[in-house]
Order: C-alpha cells, then structure tokens, then sequence
C-alpha cells in the first residue's frame, strides 16, 4: 500500500502532548487494540478510514459503546464492569493499516489515543476510592515521516493511570523517545535517538473522603539517552553517547505511595585513573565521543552532580573508539562504535 507523508508542525505537536495527557499503566484495554480499514459507517461504505476496535473490545469484561465515528476518528464508551472511560482514536482520513507497527515496518503516519474516567472525586461511582483512581488521563501520540524515517512517540499518565501501575516502571508521567534515521543515494547516513522519562510523587494527598489534589508536584526521578550518528565518508563516522538518570521511581502499594532508587544498587565508573561512585539516587550521567574522520578519537566523561566530582579520559590515534568503562546498572547497553 503507498504511505502517505505526515507532516505536523512541531509547536502543533508539543500542543496535542500537553492537552490529552498520559501513559496508562493499567488502561481498561491495552493500547492500538484496534485497526483501521474498509467498513461503513452509518450505513456509507468506505475504502479506508474505518476505525475498527473489536480486538479490545471483545476482551473478558469489556464492553464497547460507539459514541461518535468518522473517516479516521472514533469516539467510544468503555466499561471495565467497575469504571466507564472515554476513548477517543484519531488518525490520517483514509487511512490502512495495524497501529502497534512501528519504525521500518509502520503503516500509519499519526496516532493519538485518549482515555478519560468518567467519573469525578465527588461523584457516586468514586465512592471508596481515593482520588487519584477517578481522575487522571492516559494518552499515547505517534508522529512519523515514514519516508525520511522520523518517529516519536509521546505517552503521558496522570492519576487513575499512574495510581493502576503495580510496578516501578509503570508509575511514571511521561515517556518520550524519537529516532531520525536518514540514509543519502551515496549510502551515507545519519542517526539520531532521544529518550526521555520522568516519575513525579503521588498527586493526591489524603485520606477519609479529604484529598488534595495537585499537578504540580516535582519529579523525583528521571532517565535520558541521546545517541547520534554522523557518516562522513565510506567507512568514516562520528559517534555520540549521552546518558543520565537520578532519584526515584514510583509506584502504589496497598494504596499508599512508594518510591525506590531508579538505580538498583550502588556503582562507580573509573576513567584515566579517578574513580567516580554514586549512590543509588544521586543524578549521574556520562558521555562519550567516537570519530575515526582524520583520526582515532575516543572522550568520555562522568559526572556525579550530587557530590560535585568528576572524571573524563580521551585518546589520539588509539585503537580503542568503545567507551572506556560503563556500568550496565546505571547506564544500560554499552554503545558502540
């Protein structure tokens, strides 16, 4: 099938991430439970553009009620058998193709996918629950050029979709990552990939029908990789690595709020004869440099900003373009060059 371009300016991007919100941990169905193709709607048949959403709607204990449906756009009622949600799916006009595909083998251009409780602290169906179970949002955007091979993906949770995570990983509030992978007719390239995550505290306080609850509360830990790829030449490139992370993940346990380290255990990395350790919240990062233009080059620093200390080693026409040293705990897979 021939892929249409998708191009959406960055401001109108950064506009939909901030007004639909949220990752869900716990979604009453797991997202691109659907496709889109041929079907008919309100009796009109259509080539493409149908959303169709029975692979999650037919899940045990779900049920589905159409609210509002266009050509790329559908609006529906979800029932878990205890909560209703709002879901609403918006994609290209005409378009084909299966949402959880991505990067080489994606079939569509946009995706946005919605989720709200219906249901507020004040009202009957939130009776016994804690505030952040009836409030919240969950939402997942992807944007792709598929000809230039641009992909971000944007999923963000508040509240009910935080407070539904049953482990670290899943009670974060925002998850971000992008790749850019760009091959010329020479068969040069260029490659580049961001990602970035975030945890924030409990937002809603309280007990005994008296909640606070707030949108503003401070992260108490994060993630971030950045790595680019620059191709100069046959068999000639430069290489750069940027790592970083510190504070606490969260998540829920027996309806309180509970935080651990985003690193598991302590670490320390030793370039050029200093020795940086960390402990298991302290904010760390390293980077590196790779180029083999005009010559071997190999640079790599860590910083521990908690504790105010420092290490960094570099190399002129050595053999060795890797990372000096790397801690998998602290930094994940080792790039190389």
């Amino acid at each position: 099938m021939k892929k249409k371009r998708c191009v959406i300016p960055s401001g109108l991007l950064l506009l939909l991430v901030l007004i639909s919100g949220v990752v869900l941990a716990g979604p009453p169905v797991a997202y691109d439970g659907w496709t889109i193709g041929p079907g008919t709607i309100d009796g009109q048949a259509f080539a493409a553009g149908v959303i169709d959403t029975s692979a999650s709607c037919n899940a045990p204990g779900i049920s589905c009620r159409t609210l509002a449906q266009g050509d790329g756009f559908l609006q529906e009622e979800i029932n878990d058998g205890s909560r209703t949600f709002f879901r609403v799916i918006l994609t290209e006009q005409g378009a084909m193709g299966d949402p959880s595909l991505s990067g080489a083998n994606a079939e569509l251009s946009f995706i946005a996918e919605t989720y709200t409780p219906f249901a507020t602290t004040g009202d009957t169906a939130c009776s016994g629950q804690a505030a952040q179970d009836c409030q919240g949002l969950a939402a997942k955007h992807v944007v792709r050029d598929l000809s230039e091979g641009f992909e971000t993906t944007a999923l963000i949770q508040r509240n009910f979709a935080k407070s539904n995570a049953t482990d670290l990983d899943g009670m974060y509030n925002i998850d971000i990552s992008q790749t850019l992978d760009i091959t010329d007719s020479t068969g040069l390239a260029f490659r580049d990939s961001f990602a970035y995550r975030n945890w924030t505290s409990w937002e809603c306080t309280g007990g005994g029908g008296s909640f606070t609850c707030s949108n503003t509360l401070p992260v108490i830990g994060y993630e971030l990789r950045s790595s680019q790829t620059v191709y100069t030449g046959i068999g000639e490139k430069q290489a750069f690595s940027h790592i970083a992370s510190a504070g606490y993940k969260g998540r829920q346990a027996g309806g309180f709020f509970m935080s651990e380290p985003v690193r598991s255990v302590n670490g320390q990395l030793t370039l050029d004869g200093t020795t940086v350790p960390w402990n298991r919240t302290d904010d760390i990062n390293t980077t590196w440099v790779g180029a083999n233009t005009m010559s071997n080059f190999a640079f790599q620093s860590v910083q521990n900003t908690t504790t105010s200390s420092s290490a960094s080693q570099s190399q002129l026409d050595g053999s060795l373009l890797d990372p000096f040293a790397w801690d998998l705990d602290a930094f994940g897979g080792q790039p190389t060059f």
